[in-house]
């Protein structure tokens, strides 16, 4: 049973050392190409992050690389992560600030393009029917 609890215990802080490196992780991917993000998976089988810590099947964990291209894919647990951004953004003041940057852009980008989307109700769907 001690077997069980243990492993729920490193799923839950698992997941929530993931929360808080949310923000973060949006920033470092304001740094990299935009076609190409870390996303947050869970993993289909055992594998090995970039810093040689296992992350076992089912762990949710960071992933970047075309999904196409499976064999060039960076992965890396939370706490691989959180060394990752750590030495990315220690004492590198304009490096955030660029990455800040990006980001507000991209936001922009999108709101401006959504802003001209307009939803139509299917034909099939107007006029509503009356209750």
């Amino acid at each position: 049973m001690k077997v069980v609890e243990d492993a729920v215990a490193m799923v839950q802080a698992n997941s929530a050392l993931m929360e808080d490196l949310a923000p973060m992780v949006e920033l470092l991917n304001g740094l990299n190409d935009d076609r190409v993000p870390w996303q947050a998976c869970f993993g289909r089988k055992d594998y090995v992050d970039a810093f040689g810590i296992p992350i076992p099947a089912g762990l949710r964990h960071y992933r970047k690389g075309y999904p196409s291209q499976q064999e060039d894919e960076v992965r890396l647990t939370a706490s691989s992560m959180q060394k990752y951004i750590e030495v990315t953004f220690a004492h590198n003041i304009k490096g955030l600030q660029l990455a800040q940057r990006v980001v507000r852009e991209r936001r922009e980008e999108i709101r401006q393009a959504l802003s001209t989307v307009r939803i139509r109700p299917q034909r099939d769907e107007w006029p509503p029917e009356a209750t």
